[in-house]
């Protein structure tokens, strides 16, 4: 996003001047919009989302050791999936039965199929991308929702869905999703990009 600003800048800061009123949706959207277009007036107007749509629905607690993670994202480096798929395999030696399913496409999917390796393999799920009812009930069918992001995040809509499926949340410590959750309140947070901490935070939870 912030690369885009960058190559659209010289179109886009005499529109922007003109501009009585400018939303963004976090103080790291404003932070990165500044510092192209100057001290435009922003307005932060967080992202929302239903929530009727998605609240929990009774979910059954699973037997002991057969947690399932979730990440919902586009598999792109970014989005950190590489540290969370190193994570898991370390904390497989712990919890056999523990699973993790990806939701989400992209270039790197079948990349990312075609390089795990056992013990991944029978425990990790690449379901692709999800919409409308099926998202919903992969975020009511976890038991942690895990948002391992790298950075360069301007909001986190997913952490609000899984707040409004009553999930609890292992996520990176970032600009934007700092914006929307606290540490120790609505997620655990943790060091983003260091694969022992992010471990640490899922064997916490």
């Amino acid at each position: 996003q912030e690369h885009m600003l960058s190559l659209w800048r010289w179109v886009l800061l005499p529109r922007m001047q003109r501009l009585h009123l400018a939303f963004a949706v976090s103080p790291a959207a404003q932070r990165a919009y500044q510092l192209y277009f100057g001290d435009a007036p922003f307005e932060v107007v967080p992202n929302g989302i239903d929530l009727q749509r998605f609240s929990p629905n009774g979910h059954v607690e699973p037997p002991a050791g057969e947690q399932c993670l979730l990440f919902v994202g586009q598999l792109v480096p970014k989005k950190g999936l590489r540290s969370l798929l190193e994570a898991f395999a370390l904390l497989l030696a712990e919890y056999p039965r523990l699973r993790l399913r990806v939701v989400g496409g992209g270039p790197d999917l079948e990349r990312y199929r075609r390089q795990l390796v056992p013990p991944l393999r029978g425990q990790v799920e690449f379901v692709g991308e999800q919409h409308g009812s099926n998202l919903v009930q992969s975020y009511r069918d976890c038991d942690v929702f895990c948002a391992p992001s790298l950075g360069h995040e301007s909001f986190g809509i997913t952490l609000l869905e899984a707040m409004a499926a009553g999930k609890p949340i292992v996520a990176a410590r970032i600009p934007g999703y700092v914006d929307v959750v606290g540490d120790g309140e609505q997620a655990v947070l943790y060091q983003s990009g260091d694969v022992r901490a992010l471990r640490d935070a899922l064997r916490h939870v």
